[in-house]
């Protein structure tokens, strides 16, 4: 059985016992006043562990710690960003995208919530998650304005693009961006990194991990960005795809502010009949 949020077994609790209330209010980081506490940190790396089917022994939670600490603390930035705009996510939309998550792991409404609660983890944890993807990608639309629309002459440009290029090879991609905040934590990054892509290689549900630990903005499309052409990736990622069967989950690949995990959903000629 592959290891869903839906299908798993719940993971044992005894290998991990709850944090204490004085443990769980541990100041583990302060981002312009605001605090991040352990009891945080412990609900962000149980849902991880879960999701990809991870025991919750102290060794695995530990080792994902510093990981879980930088997405808390960009997380917060984030937000801070967001009240500073006053950009407000609709609770509706935050149900949706949950609702959307659970649809794409093969849940029934409403059952991400016992899920996680059978887990001991609180349902706020991926509603404060979901809220800040949401509100970043508001963000962004704000910052870009009439850039971000989409206009007759862009569709014009990218018909333009697609006649020059028939006949080359374009990727159907979904990607896990993991950032390098700190050059001395490189190694730490590539550690967890690598433990997402034994887990996906393992059958857990790309959808999910991508929406809880992806930093792209493809995030709550599961990671997934489509066809895309070899104009829309580096050079690095290129070459990969080039070699990867489809199907197939890629090694960690150097980008910009950190590392790419691509998976390759399909491979094909542009201006064929599809």
């Amino acid at each position: 059985v592959s290891p869903t949020l839906a299908a798993a077994a719940p993971p044992a609790r005894v290998a991990q016992p709850p944090l204490s209330p004085s443990q769980g209010a541990e100041i583990v980081a302060v981002v312009n006043g605001d605090v991040i506490s352990m009891a945080d940190v412990a609900n962000r790396r149980r849902l991880f562990a879960i999701s990809t089917g991870l025991p919750l022994t102290p060794e695995v939670l530990s080792r994902l710690t510093p990981q879980i600490i930088d997405q808390l603390v960009d997380e917060k930035l984030r937000l801070q960003e967001m009240q500073r705009r006053h950009i407000a996510v609709p609770e509706a939309q935050i149900a949706k995208a949950i609702g959307s998550i659970e649809q794409s792991n093969g849940m029934a409404a409403g059952a991400l919530r016992q899920r996680l609660a059978a887990a001991g983890i609180s349902m706020r944890t991926m509603i404060d998650q979901v809220r800040v993807q949401l509100g970043w990608g508001m963000v962004l639309r704000d910052e870009l304005g009439d850039q971000a629309q989409i206009s007759d002459a862009d569709v014009a440009a990218l018909e333009r693009t697609l006649t020059a290029e028939k006949g080359q090879t374009e990727f159907n991609i979904a990607e896990i961006f993991v950032p390098v905040s700190n050059p001395k934590q490189a190694a730490d990054t590539e550690g967890f990194a690598d433990t997402i892509i034994q887990r996906l290689r393992a059958g857990a549900p790309c959808a999910v991990v991508a929406a809880q630990f992806s930093q792209s903005q493809t995030a709550l499309q599961g990671g997934s960005r489509g066809w895309i052409q070899a104009n829309q990736v580096s050079d690095d990622e290129l070459r990969v795809l080039k070699e990867m069967p489809v199907g197939a989950i890629s090694n960690p690949i150097k980008v910009p502010g950190g590392l790419s995990i691509v998976t390759l959903r399909g491979r094909r000629q542009i201006g064929e009949d599809h």
